[in-house]
């Protein structure tokens, strides 16, 4: 979202979403989302944590990935 947000006109946002189709898309399900408030919970007066950064946290810690 924050790519398609970015895209400064059609033409730009046709050139990021063929670049998005070589990657796996993964979707926020209710694991991630509770994961996600827990570290705005814990993080977001501490460190400044956003919620978009606090959902692609979340989205990598629950799938395991780095």
């Amino acid at each position: 979202m924050e790519l398609y947000f970015g895209a400064k006109n059609k033409r730009e946002l046709i050139l990021i979403k063929k670049f998005l189709a070589n990657f796996e898309i993964l979707k926020i399900n209710e694991g991630i989302t509770n994961l996600a408030v827990s570290l705005v919970e814990i993080y977001s007066k501490s460190h400044g944590l956003k919620i978009p950064d606090a959902l692609i946290g979340a989205t990598s810690i629950y799938n395991k990935l780095q």
